[in-house]
C-alpha cells in the first residue's frame, strides 16, 4: 500500500487498484493532475477496486505516490516521478509557467516498462517512499529514486533516476 493508494494482483495476473490517483499511481493510463490546468488540486478518487492497465503480474510494490509492478515481460512502474524513482532517467520536473519558479513534475499514470531492467531476470521488487529496488536472478540488487542518507546502498546520498546496480 502507499501513502494514499493500494495495489493488488489476482492469481490469473490482473492487477487491481483503489485510492488516490493524483499522480497516475493507480496504473489507469490517465489522471486528472496535469501540470498544465489550472485546477491545480484536482482529486481523483477510486474507492472501488478498478482493473488497471497491467497483466501478467506477479507481484506489486507501492511507493508514497507510485507503483511497481512485476509482470512475466519485466518491471512497470507508474506514478510521481520527483526523485526518479520510476526508473526512466528522468524526474520529468518541469515549470508551472515561463514566469513562475514554482516547479511541478509530470505524471506518469500508464504503466511503463523500465527499459534499464528490460534485460535482466527480476526476481523481487521492493519500494521505500520515494526509491525502488529490484533483485535480479545473478543476486544483483539494482535501486533508484531518492538517494538521502544513504538508502540506495551507493555510497553516496544521490538520487538516481534509472536503476543503478549496487557495488556490494
Amino acid at each position: 500500500a502507499g501513502r494514499f493508494h493500494s495495489v493488488v494482483f489476482l492469481s490469473d495476473g490482473t492487477s487491481y487498484s483503489f485510492g488516490l490517483n493524483k499522480y497516475g499511481q493507480l496504473g489507469l493510463g490517465s489522471c486528472k493532475f496535469s501540470i498544465l490546468s489550472k485546477k491545480k488540486n484536482q482529486e481523483e478518487i477510486h474507492t472501488d477496486p478498478v482493473k488497471n492497465q497491467v497483466m501478467n503480474c506477479t507481484a506489486v510494490s507501492c511507493g508514497t505516490e507510485f507503483t511497481l509492478w512485476l509482470t512475466t515481460t519485466g518491471v512497470l512502474s507508474a506514478g510521481c516521478p520527483e526523485y526518479g524513482q520510476l526508473g526512466h532517467g528522468t524526474n520529468n520536473e518541469y515549470n508551472s509557467s515561463e514566469s513562475s519558479l514554482k516547479m511541478y513534475f509530470q505524471p506518469q499514470p500508464a504503466p511503463k516498462l523500465i527499459a534499464a531492467l528490460a534485460s535482466k531476470k527480476i526476481l523481487k521488487i521492493a519500494s521505500g517512499n520515494n526509491h525502488s529496488l529490484a533483485l535480479d536472478s545473478d543476486g544483483h540488487l539494482h535501486s533508484w529514486g531518492f538517494g538521502g542518507y544513504g538508502r540506495l546502498g551507493h555510497r553516496e546520498q544521490k538520487d538516481e533516476f534509472s536503476p543503478r546496480r549496487t557495488s556490494s
